[in-house]
């Protein structure tokens, strides 16, 4: 059976937006009185990940926010899928080739990584982790602090998790901009 990438990203997307929707703007967590995930007609599986499940998406953060600071791009291509997506900030989406050099471009320039507000939802198979994260350095001299929102689509491949797709969100400053600068620098 041939899948449509392009119509699966779209029904990951509209799943995802649902529930980004319905949580408000400045969501980063279910609050108390947010529908249950049955509620959504399109993303009716969405159920809150396992605590197992969910202790391996923030150690899945750990392991890249640790591969940021060590400028290892190996152990960061080992993080994602073969025809992993990014929906970028300004717009574009792009690769896991074009990810790992835009990556690579900012090893030097970020000082500081965390992820914060983590919650990860399950839906079948696919764990989904919305979080917010910050991100400080300088590029071309000028210093930089960004807070953003990602979700992140893991699928399990053996005992990993594997990033399949991202979508980030600024929420403070130009990330896509700063990775943007950094290119142009080299």
């Amino acid at each position: 059976m041939r899948v449509n990438r392009t119509g699966a990203v779209a029904a990951i997307l509209t799943a995802s937006l649902l529930f980004i929707a319905a949580c408000g703007d400045s969501a980063t967590s279910l609050p108390p009185t947010s529908p249950a995930p049955s509620a959504f007609a399109a993303a009716d599986d969405l159920v809150p990940a396992s605590p197992e499940v969910t202790a391996e998406i923030k150690a899945a953060h750990k392991d890249y926010v640790g591969a940021i600071r060590a400028a290892d791009a190996d152990a960061l291509r080992a993080m994602f899928t073969d025809n992993y997506q990014c929906l970028r900030t300004n717009g574009r989406l792009v690769d896991v080739e074009t990810t790992m050099r835009l990556l690579e471009l900012s090893f030097g320039k970020i000082d500081e990584i965390s992820f914060h507000d983590e919650t990860v939802f399950m839906l079948g198979e696919h764990a989904y982790g919305f979080s917010l994260f910050r991100q400080s350095g300088s590029v071309g001299g000028k210093p930089y602090d960004l807070e953003s929102r990602a979700l992140d689509v893991f699928v399990k491949r053996g005992d990993r998790w594997l990033v399949a797709f991202t979508a980030v969100t600024s929420i403070t400053g130009q990330p896509g901009e700063t990775i943007t600068d950094a290119a142009r620098e080299r």
